[in-house]
């Protein structure tokens, strides 16, 4: 007897919620089992957007000019070390573990990143990148929520995170610790916006685990 399925890795978690609904007696989220928003990271963005949740400038494309446009409309921040003031990321939309996601300081970056990821494998099961996902760079720190919903409305906020990463050998994104923090430490209405992030993905049953930068 099945009591259960969960799913280890991002690299699962549409073939585990299809295995869960063919099992009728466990608990899965089957009413939006084709939200792929809860997967792909340009729809989940727009989904946010939609229900006024704050979230980052982005785009979708296969166009490097569409890219190039990109780029330039964003907003000039504070000039960093070597005084380029517009930084953007280069990801596949279903990537995992930071793999080809490049951080880009000039259009000259942006170049190189987009045609390494523009139809190369994504994703750990060699989905191809027919799109480049575009996002502005946002400054701050990095925490992660795990969670677990039993019911809609009602998360639990088992653990949190704190990421450290830094640039190792002209690579940016690089792990050195993900640091486990109380929650009384925890910035100003993390679990708010956790809780915020879940019901936009209208997560109602298992297990989630959520990236904020703040």
């Amino acid at each position: 007897e099945v009591c259960g399925v969960l799913c280890a890795s991002d690299t699962g978690l549409a073939i585990s919620e299809l295995f869960a609904a063919r099992v009728m007696s466990t608990r899965y989220n089957h009413k939006y089992i084709q939200n792929e928003a809860r997967r792909d990271k340009y729809l989940q963005q727009c989904a946010l957007q939609q229900h006024n949740i704050r979230s980052i400038r982005q785009v979708l494309t296969d166009s490097l000019q569409t890219a190039l446009e990109f780029y330039d409309s964003l907003p000039s921040s504070e000039p960093s070390i070597d005084g380029n003031s517009k930084i953007a990321v280069v990801k596949p939309v279903r990537g995992s573990a930071s793999t080809h996601v490049y951080k880009c300081n000039s259009t000259e970056e942006l170049i190189i990143a987009f045609n390494k990821v523009l139809g190369k494998p994504g994703y750990a099961n060699n989905t191809i990148s027919d799109a480049i996902l575009i996002q502005e760079f946002i400054t701050g720190e990095e925490y992660v929520c795990d969670t677990v919903t039993l019911a809609p409305g009602e998360h639990k906020m088992v653990a949190n995170w704190k990421y450290d990463k830094k640039c190792l050998n002209t690579k940016d994104f690089i792990y050195y610790a993900t640091i486990l923090v109380p929650s009384d430490e925890t910035p100003l209405n993390f679990h708010e916006y956790v809780a915020s992030v879940l019901n936009c993905m209208r997560i109602e049953t298992g297990p989630a685990h959520i990236e904020v930068m703040y």
